[in-house]
């Protein structure tokens, strides 16, 4: 293992056995997929005794502290990319006392599988994967909303390393892009951007209207298609290019609400986004052998 990686594990065990008490026994748990989050609980005392405090809570250093473990793990995890099978996604780190093992999980582990992936600290498989291969071994193994939710890194690491995807994929896209916009800032702020939520194609939201549109069909979410429709109609009123969205769409231009009815025509969301998501993942999985997508790894 490289000396800068060893140097900052060093920095790590100094940040973490600093901690009070003359007894402590515990495990940090930190994940990487572009960005470092982590989590653990740390004991006090005898068992009988003990209490368990967050370990962030018990470090109590600001985390634009050089020394915080947010700027540490990034730092370790930048580091440890020239190491065999690197980078890591997963780290424990185990507390005892004054003492602190690593045990790394690597991304290009030779026996790394779906099964014996490590999962996050949510239980979802780790983002990587669903950009390494996505087939079906791994939807399989996923949960509906999971493969909802992998589409926008799957979105741009297509659009980054110049893979194509089947439309129906974008389709899929425009709907995240939709319900994740929407939930995020409301309508106004979905009808309000000019491109996609995140960025991630940079995709002209007049295009995300009509896909958002077809994949909803594509999923059987057809009276959901209407309704949002509905929804572009109702904006076309307030928003320049969603009225020649609607146009080029072809939708019907109904009469222009008032706040309160605008709100009320457009309270059916928050009863449909749930199912939206989990019939997207479903279809997804159902139909992977049409949408599998082979990444260039590393």
């Amino acid at each position: 293992m490289p000396t800068d990686v060893k140097d900052i594990e060093d920095r790590i065990k100094q940040e973490l056995t600093r901690l009070p008490g003359p007894k402590r026994a515990g495990m940090l748990e930190a994940y990487f997929d572009g960005h470092v989050s982590f989590g653990g609980q740390l004991k006090y005392g005898i068992v009988s005794l003990g209490r368990l405090v967050s370990i962030a809570k018990a470090l109590d250093r600001p985390v634009t502290d050089d020394n915080s473990l947010s700027i540490l793990l990034s730092e370790l995890a930048e580091a440890a990319k020239h190491s065999p099978n690197g980078p890591w996604y997963a780290l424990d780190v185990t507390i005892k006392n004054k003492t602190c093992d690593f045990k790394y999980y690597y991304m290009n582990d030779p026996e790394l599988t779906v099964q014996n992936v490590k999962r996050t600290q949510f239980g979802r498989l780790p983002e990587f994967l669903y950009v390494k291969h996505f087939n079906k071994e791994l939807v399989d193994a996923a949960d509906e909303n999971d493969i909802f939710y992998a589409l926008e890194n799957i979105v741009h690491k297509a659009t980054e390393r110049d893979v194509s995807l089947h439309e129906d994929m974008l389709d899929f896209y425009a709907i995240y892009d939709w319900i994740t916009d929407v939930r995020n800032g409301y309508w106004g702020q979905y009808f309000g951007r000019v491109t996609d939520s995140w960025e991630t194609g940079k995709y002209s939201r007049k295009e995300m209207y009509g896909r958002v549109i077809r994949g909803l069909n594509t999923v059987g979410e057809t009276e959901t298609a209407d309704l949002f429709k509905d929804a572009i109609g109702l904006y076309s009123h307030l928003v320049e290019f969603v009225e020649e969205a609607r146009v080029e769409l072809g939708i019907p231009k109904p009469k222009e609400p008032n706040d309160d009815e605008l709100n009320e025509k457009l309270s059916w969301f928050d009863d449909r986004d749930h199912q939206i998501e989990t019939a997207v993942g479903a279809h997804i999985r159902d139909n992977i052998d049409r949408y599998e997508i082979k990444f260039p790894w590393p």
